[in-house]
């Protein structure tokens, strides 16, 4: 199989994941009105700023969707830090970062989702924006391969966050849309997407994400 090389000095496939899990659509949707409940727990008016209200879907979504007799999914959460012009957010790009355990209770498989994320909708975007979140994409891809941005617009009085693929803004391809829960019980739960380094994913655990800073610097070196 064809090999690429990433940043973090790991070499992965260059195509897709191979680890797939075909759960019951109990399951499916279990994970996607766990998302969905969560997020309407929160009221947009005390969450006005972006980072805010990334921090506040990030914090609610930690816990364990799903425990039953077709496996478990844990979701845990990483909220980069992004104060001063050397933060993780600045150099890397990157948001938030998700990290879904997923177990069918044969095997186990981890994944973290990076993204970042974006208040209203991204074809809304003031051409200025739109530059700086391509930019911001870029770094991310240096980091892993399939990054994600979270578009977050304003739906019947309430935020809608879904899931737009990154790859896709940068090759200029028309994007579709998916709502994070959804996105979560169809590609994440599937383990269709999502960066499986486990070096990765230990790094992904630290908001300061130093060690994918440290990595990255020897990269260039």
């Amino acid at each position: 199989m064809a090999k690429m090389r990433m940043s973090f000095g790991i070499e992965r496939p260059s195509g897709p994941s191979r680890h797939y899990f075909d759960f019951p659509a109990e399951v499916r949707s279990t994970v996607e009105n766990y998302t969905r409940n969560a997020i309407s727990e929160i009221d947009p008016a005390a969450f006005q700023q972006e980072a805010d209200y990334v921090a506040a879907v990030a914090a609610r979504l930690i816990g364990t969707p799903y425990h039953g007799r077709y496996g478990r999914v844990v979701l845990k959460s990483t909220i980069v830090s992004s104060r001063g012009p050397k933060s993780a957010e600045s150099w890397s790009g990157v948001d938030w970062i998700i990290t879904a355990t997923i177990s069918d209770g044969t095997t186990m498989i981890e994944k973290a989702i990076v993204m970042q994320a974006k208040l209203g909708g991204i074809a809304h975007l003031s051409k200025r924006e739109a530059n700086r979140l391509q930019g911001q994409v870029e770094k991310m891809k240096k980091l892993t391969a399939a990054p994600k941005i979270l578009e977050i617009p304003y739906t019947a009085g309430q935020r809608e966050p879904r899931i737009v693929s990154g790859n896709g803004l940068v090759q200029g391809r028309k994007l579709r849309s998916i709502p994070l829960g959804r996105y979560l019980s169809s590609r994440v739960l599937t383990t269709l997407h999502g960066d499986t380094r486990p070096a990765f994913i230990q790094a992904a655990q630290d908001s300061r994400l130093t060690q994918l800073q440290i990595e990255a610097r020897l990269t260039k070196q």
